[in-house]
């Protein structure tokens, strides 16, 4: 489900325009079960976490143990700080050598791209011990079994990624759960064992079940191009066919995977359509800073709207909302917002949760300065903003809202269980959709498992937890009902949501 997003000149202002994406199939919500077991006080290891490697499935008393492999990429130290500064130290006596200081450099630098790394799974993590405690304490869900997890914190590298992917596997992981933005490699192997990979946050446009090497992956969170369906939508709606497109490109790569999955998309889309879209003009950009301060930067985007302006009216960017503001304010300073130009922008990863966050910390407001040199400032760029904005339109996803006492109640069990990963943990309550596709994994995975069960439980040489197909395929196009458990995405949302394949 995605929104369109148009700016008027009010804050409180904002139009919501809803377009229905076609999907796999229908699942409904159900509620958190009461009585779950609380958190303990100990910082060492989760109530569920792994105690021992193990190489097989085994038993504790009457029930089987399921490894459950969670990589996630947080941004922390996971209580090492003392030996690091220890190595800092050493590393800085007249005693070590000239290759200690380049191995430890090297370690450091590690450190600090694993510290700088993308903070959001920080406060999401909790979910997933959150679903298995409830799991563990469910009579009526896979009783013969108790889950257990392992987690190995990827620090958003993709080689490190792997290399952990094997070392749960060889512990004996059943399911993985994760990674987040690339998985191709993980599914591939996970595919290779039959065993199931179920991806909270994958966007990776080319792992599909279509594909033999990823026949045992799923995924609760829609691949990032689902978006662009929302796009297209708007521009037949409007009968727009031509427009620009302005994107950019992290230092080093040459493509942008959401780019290369609108062309696919547009291709596919001109097959059926009498009128073809057409893109008029292809900006590629690769920004010095971040925050698109640099004046190179900005002058790379002028150049781009100049070159351009008199062949598009409509401009396209996603996934920087930075670039969508520098883009809308030169726009704004040519006078283009006044002679009906259009910029669109497209942002898979919005999670505000109203109109007076999204204007103050996302779209329009540059973060980066005071509130009095922002809004209060009658000359400031961003007051100029509102009026830019007028020509502005971007589609976001459906965000989640703390809506019910139920999804509450859920959001504060997954806070508590934040510590376990090494985040402190906050009572700053925000919902988001990250933590309920995690959240839904696990549940997914133990229905199937159930369901599995109860098809093939009088077979006591048949194994489901080792049936990666099967349990992919009991997850995966299939309705699901109120009554079968819990969707939390769906709770938050009073909607309908599919699981991709």
């Amino acid at each position: 489900m995605w929104r369109i997003l148009s700016f008027d000149h009010s804050l409180s202002a904002l139009l919501f325009l809803l377009f229905a994406c076609t999907s796999v199939i229908t699942v409904e919500p159900d509620a958190i079960s009461p009585g779950h077991q609380q958190p303990t006080d100990v910082a060492d290891a989760g109530p569920m976490q792994l105690e021992s490697l193990v190489k097989k499935l085994p038993q504790k008393g009457d029930k089987k143990e399921i490894l459950i492999s969670y990589l996630a990429a947080v941004p922390t130290l996971m209580g090492e700080i003392d030996q690091y500064l220890l190595n800092i130290s050493a590393s800085n006596s007249g005693q070590s050598s000239s290759k200690d200081r380049e191995s430890f450099s090297k370690k450091l630098n590690q450190i600090v791209r694993c510290l700088t790394t993308d903070s959001y799974v920080s406060v999401v993590s909790g979910a997933l011990v959150a679903a298995i405690v409830e799991i563990n304490n469910d009579p009526d869900l896979i009783p013969e079994y108790q889950l257990k997890y392992v987690f190995g914190n990827t620090c958003g590298n993709d080689s490190h990624s792997t290399r952990l992917f094997m070392e749960h596997w060889q512990a004996g992981a059943r399911v993985f759960i994760g990674p987040e933005k690339n998985c191709k490699t993980e599914a591939a192997m996970a595919g290779s064992q039959n065993l199931p990979l179920i991806s909270y946050r994958c966007n990776d446009q080319d792992v599909s079940r279509d594909d033999y090497h990823y026949r045992t992956f799923a995924r609760t969170v829609p691949p990032a191009g689902e978006i662009f369906k929302a796009f297209m939508s708007l521009m037949k709606q409007h009968d727009w066919r031509k427009f620009s497109v302005v994107y950019d490109v992290r230092k080093g790569r040459t493509k942008n995977e959401l780019f290369e999955t609108l062309r696919r998309m547009m291709d596919a889309e001109n097959k059926f359509e009498e009128h073809k879209f057409e893109i008029m003009n292809v900006s590629r950009l690769e920004f010095s800073k971040m925050d698109i301060s640099a004046p190179q930067d900005i002058q790379s985007i002028v150049n781009a709207i100049e070159s351009t302006k008199q062949t598009t009216r409509i401009y396209l960017t996603f996934d920087n909302v930075r670039l969508f503001r520098t883009m809308l304010s030169i726009m704004g300073s040519m006078g283009l917002t006044e002679q009906g130009y259009m910029l669109i922008y497209v942002d898979t990863n919005y999670d505000w949760l109203d109109v007076y966050h999204a204007m103050n910390n996302h779209f329009l407001r540059n973060t980066m300065t005071y509130l009095h040199h922002s809004w209060d400032a009658n000359n400031s760029s961003d007051r100029k903003m509102l009026d830019y904005a007028q020509s502005a339109l971007s589609i976001i996803p459906t965000p989640v809202k703390l809506n019910s006492e139920r999804f509450y109640n859920f959001w504060k069990k997954a806070g508590d269980y934040m510590h376990y990963f090494g985040v402190q943990k906050t009572v700053n309550l925000k919902g988001n959709r990250i933590a309920c596709y995690l959240y839904d994994a696990v549940y997914l995975y133990a229905r199937a498992i159930q369901e599995l069960v109860d098809e093939f439980g009088s077979d006591r040489a048949y194994d489901p937890t080792a049936d990666g197909k099967a349990i992919i395929d009991r997850i995966v196009n299939k309705k699901y009902r109120k009554d079968d458990f819990n969707f939390m995405f769906l709770l938050s949302n009073n909607s309908n949501e599919f699981i991709f394949g």
